[in-house]
């Protein structure tokens, strides 16, 4: 994102629905109690952000910003740093505060070795606003999790890659850190790019995917599991210009579960 030397800003400004869509047009025909259809508007929820940062010639990157999420407001820096020890290349940290007392952070770090790329992160969010507003859906998510996450990816012969990645995930399901479920996840996968003709190539994938999903409160715990293999195709076209460039996606993710589970996507940008 940034360059040595250059102090780097991107402004962002727009309008989004709180509802995530419930109330799709104002002639919903759906149930919806609350709504005033003729004079709530569907995207009528604001947010404004700013950010600018600075790499230096050492590869040190400094960023900060503010952002404004409908009446909320938040400040957030990172610091991207190269540590270059034998336990890590690079350091990085990001952290962002609400005018409300909540606030977030992630801290991770990256190493690689001659055909092994490693990377530890853990990212932890706590919510201080009001009650009302806990599980309020916003740009900033307004409830309590932490995420810890490992990965370690290589190359085999014949120029497939392997990934293997483990991440828990707890959730708390009510107000003041409650019920929380905790999620725990592994997959391994392989992965191999052809080349089809200029600026188009396919990437087949195939994996194994181990999930563990544990409910917990004060009177019980209650945990199940699942294991699925799966197959992933991605036709991807890219044309470059002078000064842009745009790129099309299409995916196919097809899992051993069934049709419910299959995926289909397109990215265009």
């Amino acid at each position: 994102m940034f360059r040595s030397g250059d102090l780097e800003y991107l402004v962002q400004g727009g309008r989004y629905d709180q509802r995530q869509g419930r109330l799709s047009s104002r002639t919903y025909t759906g149930n919806c109690r609350q709504c005033n259809f003729w004079e709530q508007d569907v995207a009528d929820n604001y947010f404004v952000s700013a950010i600018a940062g600075y790499t230096t010639e050492s590869a040190l990157s400094l960023g900060g910003g503010l952002m404004m999420d409908d009446d909320l407001n938040y400040a957030n820096a990172s610091v991207d740093i190269p540590v270059n020890t034998w336990i890590a290349e690079r350091l990085y940290l990001d952290g962002i505060y609400g005018d409300r007392g909540s606030y977030g952070y992630q801290a991770g770090i990256t190493k690689n070795f001659y055909r092994l790329g490693l990377n530890l992160s853990y990212r932890d969010n706590r919510f201080h606003g009001d009650r009302q507003d806990f599980r309020r859906f916003g740009i900033v998510p307004a409830y309590d999790y932490s995420y810890l996450q490992f990965s370690a990816n290589t190359f085999l012969p014949w120029d497939i890659g392997l990934g293997v990645n483990f991440g828990i995930n707890t959730l708390y399901q009510d107000y003041g850190r409650q019920n929380k479920n905790k999620f725990e996840t592994w997959d391994v996968n392989l992965s191999r790019d052809f080349s089809l003709v200029d600026d188009m190539n396919l990437r087949v994938d195939l994996g194994y995917h181990r999930g563990v999903n544990a409910f917990v409160n004060r009177q019980s715990r209650n945990s199940s599991s699942e294991d699925r293999v799966f197959a992933q195709f991605t036709l991807g076209m890219r044309e470059r210009s002078y000064n842009h460039y745009q790129s099309l996606y299409l995916r196919s993710r097809l899992s051993g579960d069934g049709g419910d589970n299959n995926i289909y996507s397109a990215d265009y940008a």
